[in-house]
């Protein structure tokens, strides 16, 4: 490309497998570099911003901060608990989901773009929503098992749950330990 320089096709493939061509993702890829990325001191040029470096700054802004489109797939998410369920079962157990677009939550994930039938297995439509889903469902595993544990403020000794006295915010608990444990 004569105006920045960069290699089209290598910039194109570089999209490409992180959207496998979800119009809204790549849009917001080209959005990213143009508008956020261009601004970063660390890249020197246009080139250097249009290339896989600045592709994946692009992609890391997309997966950590707040779009009214993720929150939409987050919303979906809670409304379709089968949904949800499925798509879980696929990132975190490699699940093999035979495709049958009679199943409610099939077709709605395919109605939503979240997967696609690869020789008649369902999978996630594209990195960004698997790496998106991922850490949701990371992120939300971890908060449960932060509930599920207790913290000894005596000793700084995890405790299982049981016998446990709950505070009022539900999931900092207070237990009493030994004092053998203590250190002084």
């Amino acid at each position: 490309n004569g105006h920045t320089n960069m290699d089209v096709i290598k910039v194109s493939e570089c999209i490409y497998a992180y959207t496998s061509g979800y119009p809204y993702l790549v849009s917001a890829i080209c959005m990213r570099l143009d508008e956020d990325i261009s601004q970063k001191t660390y890249f020197k040029d246009v080139t250097d911003i249009w290339s896989e470096k600045g592709i994946s700054e692009a992609v890391k802004y997309m997966l950590i901060e707040q779009e009214p489109f993720f929150e939409s797939m987050v919303r979906q998410l809670e409304e379709y608990p089968e949904m949800r369920k499925m798509l879980k079962a696929i990132l975190f157990s490699g699940k093999r989901i035979s495709y049958n677009p009679d199943i409610p939550a099939i077709n709605l994930a395919a109605m939503f773009g979240y997967i696609i039938n690869t020789e008649g297995s369902i999978q996630i439509a594209n990195r960004i929503f698997e790496m998106r889903l991922y850490n949701l469902f990371l992120a939300e595993e971890e908060l449960s098992n932060m509930r599920q544990r207790s913290f000894c403020f005596a000793c700084s000794c995890a405790s299982p749950a049981s016998n446990l006295f709950l505070l009022p915010a539900d999931w900092l608990q207070v237990i009493p330990c030994s004092f053998d444990s203590l250190r002084f």
